[in-house]
């Protein structure tokens, strides 16, 4: 029986045949390659040393000159004093005082402890170093407005209380003036307050320094229902 050769047999050494020749065709391809480029990076270094000139002119650079300033002449100075043939001499030793003559006098200032300004007359001090005191004191003083005062009647029908202060100056002979009502609760207290305090006799006048000086006062004087 004869056996009979398939093309698909042929084809597969074929294949193997045309494999080898394209692995030849690839290497032989990159050689020549890299030897193209071999050569053209060969050329691209070359340079043509005969264009650069043998000479090259070095050029210097100048700074221009400064013109000359003209140094000014020093100014001129002429004495502003003269020599006198005054002077005064000076002692090389330190005499002591009491070696001095009799004719040798030493005036000592010493100031003197009551030499103290004055205070003026029309001042009006608040806090002097002596307040004013009515005779007796506070009992006496407040016993006195209780036998003068007069509770008024209209603000007693009301029922108006209440404590009014009455400033006054106490002057240098004790008497009182500039009487007024600051502190105020009602006309009828006001006024009744500010007419007891101008009945009151002279104080004891305030003191500053020993002097007797206008001081300003204030009195309370309250109303009060039984």
């Amino acid at each position: 029986m004869e056996t009979k050769k398939s093309k698909k047999a042929d084809l597969e050494k074929r294949k193997i045949l045309f494999f080898e020749l394209g692995l030849v065709l690839s290497l032989a391809l990159t050689l020549t390659a890299f030897e193209i480029i071999g050569s053209r990076e060969g050329h691209a270094f070359q340079y043509d040393w005969d264009a650069i000139p043998e000479e090259i002119e070095t050029v210097i650079p100048t700074t221009p000159e400064k013109p000359e300033i003209p140094t000014p002449p020093a100014p001129k100075f002429g004495n502003s004093f003269e020599l006198v043939d005054n002077h005064v001499e000076i002692l090389d030793e330190i005499i002591p005082i009491d070696q001095m003559g009799d004719d040798y006098t030493v005036i000592i200032e010493i100031d003197d402890p009551t030499d103290e300004p004055d205070v003026p007359e029309n001042l009006i001090l608040d806090v002097p170093e002596v307040e004013p005191s009515f005779p007796g004191g506070d009992e006496a003083l407040y016993s006195f407005i209780d036998k003068i005062i007069i509770y008024p009647r209209k603000a007693r029908e009301v029922g108006i209380e209440g404590t009014v202060v009455v400033e006054f100056v106490v002057e240098p002979n004790g008497k009182l003036s500039n009487v007024t009502a600051i502190r105020k609760v009602a006309p009828s207290l006001d006024e009744e307050a500010v007419r007891v305090v101008k009945m009151l006799p002279a104080w004891n006048p305030g003191k500053q320094m020993g002097k007797a000086v206008r001081t300003r006062f204030r009195l309370p004087i309250r109303f009060q229902l039984d």
